[in-house]
């Protein structure tokens, strides 16, 4: 039977690494005796001239593994980013130079005058107009209580004669740890009120704040 030269050369490497089977091996030695040019590839590849199977497998191995190394370094260098994040942050903090944001802590004061819903309605304008405070935290707030708000009412009509609600309220907030406003000391806590009106038409206003 006729066996194409690429059936065999594809069956070669095998063969010089004694790893064909007995049939395939039969097929090979049949053509060589007939086919000197697969003959002379196969004295090639015993004599080492060609890379055999196995070789190309150890290379293949290695080259494979490569890859692989660089991902773990790779995962190692993430890690220790990572950890040296957390400590740096951690240092930070410890000395003061960072901190950790707070969560407003509203305290409640009964009213005679309004309901919580008014409040609450009040609350939301301060911290909407807050914002403007680039970089400090609102750390506290509370309703100055209604005798405050009689002290003031005047005052507070004068902005608005037909404000519906004036409010005022107290808070404690703390400035910035760089940049910011140079009217105040950095990373220090102020206290400020907030004098609130709710205009004729359902909407609120911070009209004007400032020290206690």
């Amino acid at each position: 039977m006729k066996i194409d030269c690429n059936v065999i050369k594809d069956l070669l490497p095998l063969y010089a690494d004694d790893l064909a089977s007995s049939e395939s091996r039969a097929l090979v030695d049949e053509h060589i005796c007939s086919c000197p040019d697969c003959k002379k590839e196969l004295e090639a590849l015993k004599a080492g001239e060609i890379k055999s199977v196995v070789d190309s497998i150890k290379v293949d191995e290695k080259e494979a593994k490569a890859p692989i190394k660089k991902v773990k370094r790779r995962i190692a260098l993430t890690i220790v980013i990572a950890c040296a994040v957390s400590i740096i942050a951690g240092f930070l903090v410890f000395l003061g130079i960072s901190r950790p944001v707070k969560t407003l802590e509203i305290i409640p004061v009964e009213s005679e005058m309004y309901t919580q819903e008014q409040m609450d309605e009040a609350i939301a304008a301060i911290r909407a107009d807050f914002t403007e405070l680039e970089g400090c935290q609102l750390l506290k707030l509370k309703y100055a209580g209604d005798d405050k708000v009689r002290k003031e009412w005047d005052y507070l009509h004068g902005y608005d004669p037909d404000a519906k609600t004036v409010m005022v309220f107290n808070s404690e907030f703390r400035t910035p740890l760089f940049g910011g406003d140079d009217a105040w000391n950095h990373n220090t806590i102020y206290t400020w009120d907030w004098f609130v009106v709710e205009h004729a038409d359902g909407t609120w206003e911070v009209v004007t704040k400032g020290y206690c």
